[in-house]
């Protein structure tokens, strides 16, 4: 089966247009990328399937890394403001999933679904090595 995803970030405040449109012009894409930005630097990103960047000029060697994009965004993110770049995907009913990367001037967190559940079961198991199959 094929692994499926969708990606969205909420909407966030940038403080240099110049910057994040260069930025987002080496965004693409399984389906349609769409980047809004609107006249109070408030922006959006979203994406059907898996997004990626590409920063290498040499086609041949293709830089793919997201969390490039991230690091280079993360300066011209508004000091009071966040990006959360939320992701959902699923290969049929094998694997289900979920994450977000939560960006702002002062540091980059990557949060798992799966792990966070974890987190939160054991303790009301009162089992702190508690784990589970959830891929199967």
């Amino acid at each position: 089966m094929n692994y499926n995803s969708s990606i969205r970030s909420n909407y966030f405040k940038i403080t240099d247009r110049d910057a994040f449109k260069k930025l987002c012009d080496k965004l693409s894409g399984e389906d349609s990328v769409e980047v809004s930005l609107n006249e109070q630097n408030m922006a959006c990103i979203s994406c059907y399937g898996m997004l990626t960047w590409d920063d290498n000029e040499d086609d041949d060697d293709i830089d793919i890394d997201l969390n490039k994009f991230y690091e280079l965004l993360q300066p011209i993110i508004d000091p009071n403001d966040a990006a959360i770049f939320v992701t959902i995907g699923q290969e049929g009913m094998r694997y289900i999933g979920g994450d977000a990367v939560i960006i702002t001037n002062n540091g980059i967190v990557y949060k798992d679904l799966w792990q966070m559940a974890f987190k939160e079961a054991r303790p009301l198991l009162q089992s702190p090595a508690w784990t589970t199959q959830y891929e199967y």
